[in-house]
C-alpha cells in the first residue's frame, strides 16, 4: 500500500498534515455522498462528505462500502464514490460555449452551458464520442472533441 504525505484543505473542515495509508477522492457523484455509521444504505449518516474532499482509507468492507476516515469522524462510503485521481480537462476548439447533455447524444436536453475555458472534470468515457463530467456540481455528457486534457490529480503516492 502508497503512503502520501501532503496538507489539503476542504472549506468548512480542518487543514490535515501527515501521512496516512492511502488517500482517496470523493468523485462520480453529483455534489456529496453520505458517511454512514454502518456499511448499509439504511444505516444513520454521520456527514456529508462532498464532491473532490480527500478522505483516508482504513479498510475495505462488505456490500460494496469502504470504511474511511473524515473530518474526524470513522464510517462507511459506497466504494464506486471513491477513486484514486480527478482527471481534469478544458473546453477548447468550440466559439462560446459547450453543451452539458442529459445523455450522450447531440439531440439530449441541455443541462447547462459550458464556456470556452472552464474545466471540468471526467467521470468517465460515455458512447458516440461523448465523456461524462462534473462541470459545477452537475454532472452530463460533453463531446469529447471539445476538450483538451489538463491534468491529473493523483491521491496517492507510492
Amino acid at each position: 500500500m502508497g503512503f502520501f504525505c501532503k496538507c489539503f484543505g476542504v472549506p468548512g473542515e480542518k487543514v490535515v498534515y501527515g501521512c496516512f495509508h492511502q488517500e482517496l477522492i470523493v468523485c462520480h457523484c453529483n455534489s456529496y455522498v453520505s458517511l454512514r455509521k454502518s456499511p448499509s444504505t439504511k444505516s444513520a449518516v454521520l456527514k456529508r462528505v462532498y464532491y473532490g474532499s480527500v478522505i483516508q482509507k482504513r479498510a475495505s468492507a462488505r456490500n460494496g462500502f469502504t470504511k474511511v476516515k473524515y473530518g474526524g469522524k470513522t464510517g462507511y462510503i459506497l466504494t464506486k464514490y471513491l477513486a484514486t485521481s480527478l482527471k481534469t480537462y478544458k473546453v477548447v476548439k468550440c466559439k462560446s460555449y459547450i453543451t452539458l447533455r442529459k445523455s450522450p447524444r447531440t439531440s439530449a436536453a441541455a443541462l447547462k452551458r459550458i464556456p470556452l475555458g472552464a474545466k471540468v472534470r471526467f467521470e468517465g468515457k460515455a458512447s458516440n464520442g461523448f465523456y461524462k463530467v462534473n462541470y459545477g456540481g452537475q454532472i452530463g455528457y460533453v463531446l469529447s472533441s471539445y476538450l483538451k486534457y489538463q491534468n491529473t490529480w493523483y491521491s496517492t503516492w507510492g
